[in-house]
């Protein structure tokens, strides 16, 4: 397929053309392109007529015509060097990027353009697109390795650590980041607002009296700290404690809701959780076993088509609650990282429309190997939109999982 050159290039060529300095490609594209340009062979006719003029009205003595000639050369090797850097920048910034994994680098341009072109489908609701941009595959595989885990992968683990010399059970999964803390406990993560944690009401009532600015008491009995963050004071029989105001946190009943619900508990509530935390993931192994029995012997092909036809009906679905979205510009809109899982997320700002309003919002889309892995998820700081439940069905909607 052959490339047809705009006037800018050509006429950055036409020294080296009538010089007969470029190569054949070039020179065949520069007729090509004069053929058809009447502006660009006027200028050429203009650089030869002044040539014979200036040659025919002046003795160039040998020395000048070195000189002619030397100058030449130099402008022909300080166009090839410039067309050279513009080459060679991309390509070690590229490089660069690609080596401290940040920024736009080689292994991600391809998942941050189908990343943008997947949003840019759901701005045009152009659902056929969207369900072309998944990826079937990971999804299989996920589902395949969730049927050949046992009860034990299931069973929610803790470790014991200690806390101003009093013994605490961590979840296995973030024992990590707790025994990692090294400033004073609690105050750390009451001030952070870490979440899944049952703060003893004595440690709590300590930073409030040395930090009155940080959280606030309001009338409805429950404490604020950020935009989103409220906590909420519990009894149990093994303690009181305050935790953040989330539903399935205040709902807890038994050891065992408390341990599934919170990453750091007592002693005394794990030990009497233990013998019911082993049933649990018994109880959670048979209804994954079940969820998945139809997997068993399912074909890749077969799956994706399965899941193309539930993800088509999901964004129909979608479509009926209203909201619209519309991509800006990518300067100073679009962030991206690797997440935990080792995939590219790649986070957009949208426009999101609904009933005649409009909210800046971000939308996270993670992708592996230039196919999406999930998408749309939004993202936002409105208070407005915080509670909006049609949002969060709208939100759900765009996520493919494999169904219940």
């Amino acid at each position: 397929m052959k490339t047809k050159l705009v006037c800018d290039i050509v006429q950055d060529l036409l020294p080296l053309y009538e010089d007969n300095l470029c190569s054949d490609a070039s020179k065949n594209a520069v007729e090509e392109h004069l053929s058809e340009c009447r502006s660009c062979s006027t200028l050429l006719d203009s650089m030869r007529s002044f040539k014979e003029t200036e040659l025919s009205a002046t003795k160039i003595s040998k020395e000048d015509k070195i000189a002619v000639k030397s100058f030449r050369k130099i402008r022909r090797r300080w166009i090839i060097s410039l067309i050279a850097i513009l080459l060679v920048i991309p390509t070690i910034v590229l490089s660069v990027n690609e080596f401290r994994q940040e920024g736009i680098c080689f292994t991600n341009l391809d998942d941050i353009f189908v990343a943008r072109k997947y949003l840019k489908a759901l701005e045009e609701k152009d659902y056929e697109k969207m369900v072309s941009y998944m990826n079937y595959e990971d999804i299989y595989t996920r589902c395949k390795e969730m049927l050949a885990l046992q009860p034990k992968d299931y069973e929610h683990i803790f470790n014991s650590i200690t806390i101003d010399g009093m013994e605490w059970m961590v979840s296995e999964y973030e024992y990590s980041f707790y025994s990692d803390i090294e400033e004073n406990f609690w105050d750390f993560l009451i001030r952070e607002q870490i979440s899944g944690v049952m703060i003893p009401i004595d440690k709590w009532e300590a930073f409030m009296e040395a930090n009155p600015n940080v959280l606030y008491l309001r009338e409805d009995g429950l404490y604020e700290g950020d935009e989103f963050t409220q906590y909420i004071v519990i009894e149990t029989k093994w303690g009181t404690f305050v935790v953040q105001n989330i539903n399935t946190n205040i709902e807890c009943k038994t050891a065992v809701d408390f341990c599934s619900a919170f990453n750091i508990v007592p002693v005394a509530l794990y030990e009497e959780a233990k013998p019911g935390l082993k049933e649990a993931s018994n109880t959670t192994y048979n209804e994954m076993q079940e969820k998945f029995a139809e997997l068993k012997n399912m074909s890749l092909e077969t799956f994706e088509e399965k899941m193309q036809e539930m993800y088509r009906n999901q964004l129909q679905e979608a479509d009926t609650l209203g909201f619209s979205i519309k991509l800006k510009d990518i300067e100073g809109n679009m962030c991206y990282y690797i997440d935990e899982n080792g995939f590219w997320t790649i986070t957009y700002k949208v426009e999101l429309s609904h009933e005649n309003k409009t909210y800046s919002v971000w939308s996270d889309v993670s992708v592996l190997d230039g196919k999406i892995i999930s998408g749309g998820g939004i993202s936002h700081t409105s208070e407005e939109l915080h509670l909006h439940r049609k949002l969060d069905e709208f939100d759900n909607l765009l996520i493919l999982t494999y169904p219940e």
